[in-house]
């Protein structure tokens, strides 16, 4: 997604040619400012550069938001519940949380589409898909439209 030149001895030459040559290769986007000083700076010197210079650059895509699960989180578990005596009740945890009927235990959030990047060649460049998110779930939930979790 980049455009490198190194320049090598040759017949002279100028930036304006360099140019030219650019857009008779298709190179339209991210054409560096700087990449095109340097070369002009090197081309006035009528010297070889030693080293190689980015002269574009594309826009890379912007990856998908994944769509997310979110559960209604119930205090518990719990390490137990203090008695009023200063001692702690182990049997109290809070490790099965019991629900009651159409009663929200969760939403899912949809994702977002990526967006399509741009190559040097002013082409562009697709996002990666939008994931779908799998939710296996028991007899006692269902999804509705809005995408809340519901017991039934």
């Amino acid at each position: 997604m980049e455009a490198w030149v190194t320049l090598l001895e040759g017949p002279a030459s100028s930036i304006k040619d360099f140019q030219e040559h650019l857009a008779e290769m298709g190179l339209t986007f991210g054409i560096s400012e700087r990449g095109l000083q340097t070369i002009a700076h090197a081309i006035a010197q009528k010297s070889a550069m030693t080293t190689e210079v980015s002269i574009a650059c594309g826009r890379p895509p912007e990856p998908p938001t994944p769509p997310t699960l979110v559960l209604n989180d119930p205090a518990g578990p719990v390490a137990g519940v203090l008695l009023s005596d200063g001692r702690l009740d182990l049997r109290e945890r809070l490790l099965i949380v019991p629900v009651g009927e159409s009663q929200q235990i969760g939403q899912l959030h949809p994702g977002e589409q990526g967006k399509e990047g741009q190559d040097i060649f002013g082409e562009p460049v697709p996002a990666a898909p939008l994931e779908e998110i799998s939710i296996n779930h028991g007899d006692g939930i269902v999804i509705d439209e809005a995408g809340n979790l519901v017991s039934t």
